[in-house]
């Protein structure tokens, strides 16, 4: 029974690795062939193995369990999700005038008997071309595609559709109806229907209706929305409120004033709407007789600019000089809560204090109805944590990137027995980068913090190579094509500011005018910070690009403009770098080192046997490989370093690759068809030039990535391909000699 059990487990055990191998050139085979579609979804698919599948769910007290009861317990809980809850604190005054002023606005709008704009087929077309393909199919098991393949058939019967509905005025009840998927939350207990997310597919007709009302709506909307709401916002990014928070914060550092930042739970705010005040504030918006109130006389302003309340959707937050200004805020959010019948939670909102100077940390009472507001040194707001002293939490970011690269790791994100560095390293930036400088551009990072994330860039990356830690730094990044952490903020940084100057109506626009003519180069401010940053990559006043991005040029070819400083100024400090360091005097630093990997990986991320091999060439090209001489050099105790194999001077790379006569048979098979590969591309002459010196013969087997074989820079890369191949080769085929060579030594001398 035991040997039945080992053996079972072994077949088991190579299943698993078969199957993972197969994963690996699926993922390998995607991202060669450039479907980034089908790269990213393998990669997703071995994030996301969380098992939300149970067999009961516990709803108010009652388990459900088995299949009809379940679905009746989730049926339960989405009906009672979309109905409106009563709350004795809801302002019941407030509900009967709207509810009263819905009626006559209906009746007012019946009587004008106003003819509606009839929807045009072009506009229709225009918007089922512009759907989404590769999405679910809806209730009718339709889906853009369908639409797409029979546009000219199908547009003019939707248009008199849609011109139907909209004369009567009535949506079919088929429309208003969807799929519904419960998706569970991160983290969360999967018997409890309130951790789940619902997620409707709704009609593909209703997204057509829908988009086409937004269409008409958006020219009333946009001049009516608060500027301080960066939510649902077309053009702007909601981390754009987490600029006019840090903003307040270096104004009140600036000033030595206090600031206080409070955050507000909404409680399922979109689930349920009440769509009588919505209906009512739509009236009267478009009438002109009303719209939102911007100023307060309470809350933090910058020069005449009223940040008091920036807001993403239903992520409130408030700023406050003071406790006094705290609490009516407070107030005034617990009024306009009850009046639009939707609940905060106090217990889940939270309040910072934070330290702009030596007096400024206190103790503060804030109440929300009976419930005190609870004071933290830290919180989270729009996935942003902030402390008393606007700074990022280094430890929690790299907890979170962590987490991200485990997540990864059944996608092949590791070193030797995953796939080629050439293809992890756009798993590095794509899914891990983004969760490791989340927001960061807009806190206090000072240069402690960019030296630790640095650091565990580097020690990932080496990682992923397989390169030891004594490696140098400028190595392991331009290997894999990856800029400094550093880099990635500036340039986060400068795109941010690029993006604020498209719009001169913005409130960040005029910020950001303001901060720029008022503050002196000292100030703690954001907009100086960015000045000094264009200032250092070469690029013009940031007044410049506020006033004329929207020239010819556009904005486009400011951030290209951006991107290009940015990569050249550290392509020269990488260069620096490279001519100081004695162990990379055979490597070459490529123009895109920046962006592109360098031909030992890019080489070699066909096979995973390529990969392996291209390891020690790698760790040649970087002088890390362990050859005696590196001993002799790097070891606390006296060591020779003379090589083993032959005791003929000391064993360097020059001496592995070329010289030692114990490697010669071996090395020779490999230089001939070394030489006949170059007699074949580049003639007899140009072999000789190449191959007669060994200095530059070294280079050549090391890294021929710079040699210019042809003029035709097509077929030198060509050249330059089978050249690399060739020498992968042979370093391995050296090593694997070398190592047997010792061994056989070593059980001789044991």
């Amino acid at each position: 029974m035991k040997i039945a059990k080992q053996k079972f487990r072994k077949i088991q055990r190579q299943e698993s690795a078969l199957e993972r191998i197969k994963l690996y050139n699926e993922i390998t085979s995607a991202n060669i062939e450039k479907d980034q579609r089908l790269f990213y979804k393998l990669v997703n698919k071995q994030r996301n193995k969380q098992h939300d599948t149970t067999d009961h769910i516990i709803l108010d007290g009652s388990v459900y369990s088995e299949y009809d009861n379940i679905i009746e317990g989730w049926k339960l809980h989405f009906e009672n999700l979309a109905k409106p809850k009563e709350n004795n604190d809801f302002d019941s005054n407030n509900k009967a005038e709207t509810e009263s002023n819905v009626l006559i606005i209906e009746s007012i709008c019946v009587e004008e008997n106003t003819k509606i704009k009839k929807a045009e087929e072009d506009e229709i077309r225009k918007i089922i071309v512009n759907l989404k393909n590769n999405k679910a199919a809806d209730i009718m098991g339709l889906t853009a595609e369908h639409l797409k393949m029979a546009l000219d058939q199908v547009t003019p019967s939707i248009t008199r559709i849609i011109n139907a509905m909209l004369e009567r005025g009535e949506v079919p009840h088929i429309l208003k109806t969807g799929v519904l998927t419960p998706v569970l939350k991160k983290g969360k207990d999967k018997t409890r229907p309130g951790n789940y997310r619902g997620v409707t597919v709704t009609t593909l007709l209703g997204k057509i209706l829908e988009t086409y009302i937004r269409d008409r709506l958006e020219p009333i909307l946009d001049h009516t929305q608060s500027q301080l709401q960066r939510g649902f916002t077309q053009g702007t990014s909601p981390l754009m409120a987490g600029l006019l928070i840090s903003e307040a914060y270096y104004e009140a550092k600036d000033k030595k004033e206090p600031l206080i930042l409070q955050t507000f739970d909404a409680e399922k705010a979109f689930d349920v709407v009440w769509h009588d005040s919505l209906f009512s504030k739509l009236y009267i918006q478009r009438r002109g007789r009303g719209g939102s109130v911007e100023y307060f006389p309470e809350g933090v302003k910058i020069g005449t600019l009223d940040v008091t309340s920036p807001t993403c959707a239903d992520d409130i937050a408030l700023l406050s000089k003071a406790l006094r200004e705290a609490q009516i805020l407070t107030n005034i959010v617990e009024l306009t809560a009850n009046g639009e019948r939707f609940t905060i939670n106090p217990t889940k909102s939270e309040i910072l204090v934070f330290k702009t100077n030596s007096k400024s940390s206190q103790e503060v009472v804030v109440k929300y109805g009976n419930n005190q507001i609870k004071q933290v040194t830290s919180l989270k707001h729009l996935g942003i944590e902030r402390n008393e002293t606007n700074t990022p939490n280094i430890t929690q970011r790299i907890e979170t990137t962590r987490k991200t690269l485990y997540a990864l790791l059944g996608s092949g994100l590791h070193g030797k027995n995953g796939i080629s560095p050439a293809i992890t390293i756009g798993m590095w930036n794509t899914f891990v980068i983004p969760r490791m400088l989340h927001g960061i551009e807009f806190l206090n990072v000072r240069r402690k913090d960019l030296d630790q994330l640095e650091m565990y860039q580097r020690k990932i990356l080496k990682q992923l190579q397989t390169l030891p830690e004594r490696t140098a730094s400028a190595a392991v990044l331009a290997l894999v094509g990856a800029k400094p952490i550093e880099a990635h903020i500036d340039t986060k940084k400068i795109i941010s500011f690029l993006n604020i100057t498209k719009d001169p109506t913005s409130i960040e626009h005029n910020l950001a005018t303001r901060q720029l003519i008022v503050k002196s180069h000292d100030s703690s401010s954001w907009f100086i910070n960015v000045k000094a940053l264009l200032s250092k990559y070469d690029l013009p006043d940031p007044l410049y690009p506020l006033r004329h991005v929207r020239d010819e040029k556009g904005l486009n070819y400011w951030k290209k403009q951006a991107k290009i400083q940015i990569n050249d100024f550290w392509h020269l400090q990488r260069r620096i770098e490279f001519g100081q360091r004695a162990t990379l005097s055979h490597l070459c630093l490529q123009p895109d080192s920046q962006t592109k990997p360098h031909l030992i990986w890019t080489n070699s991320k066909h096979s995973p046997n390529a990969t392996y091999k291209a390891i020690i060439k790698a760790q040649i090209a970087t002088d890390t490989y362990r050859l005696q001489a590196n001993r002799s050099r790097y070891n606390q105790h006296d060591i020779k370093p003379d090589c083993k194999l032959c005791e003929h001077g000391p064993e360097d790379r020059k001496h592995f690759i070329l010289i030692c006569p114990s490697l010669r048979d071996i090395r020779t098979s490999y230089l001939k068809n070394l030489e006949n590969t170059l007699k074949r591309e580049i003639g007899a002459a140009g072999v000789a030039r190449l191959l007669g010196d060994r200095d530059e013969l070294l280079d050549l087997l090391i890294d021929c990535s710079n040699l210019e074989f042809v003029p035709n820079s097509k077929k030198n890369r060509k050249i330059q391909e089978e050249v690399e191949s060739l020498a992968r080769n042979l370093v391995y085929a050296l090593h694997c000699l070398r190592a047997n060579i010792l061994s056989q030594a070593f059980t001789s001398d044991s």
